[in-house]
């Protein structure tokens, strides 16, 4: 997920809509955006002019082993 690059100018936001797009290679078809409003445990996220997400990881563990493995594994 890219959400903002540090030093650009960001905004908080309780919901967002996402798009979908084609998986194939260079494709342009989009599906109409899914309205989300974030749950009452998460709040708010940040994000910067163009946050986007490029890949979902459906593996609750892999995705925790990630973002909280420690030192340089």
């Amino acid at each position: 997920m890219f959400v903002f690059r540090a030093g650009q100018q960001t905004r908080t936001v309780t919901s967002f809509s996402l798009g979908y797009q084609d998986r194939a290679p260079d494709s342009n078809r989009e599906a109409a955006p899914l309205d989300i409003r974030l749950s009452e445990e998460v709040g708010t996220l940040t994000v910067g002019p163009n946050p986007r997400v490029t890949y979902w990881n459906t593996d609750l563990r892999a995705v925790e082993d990630f973002l909280f493995r420690s030192g340089n594994s």
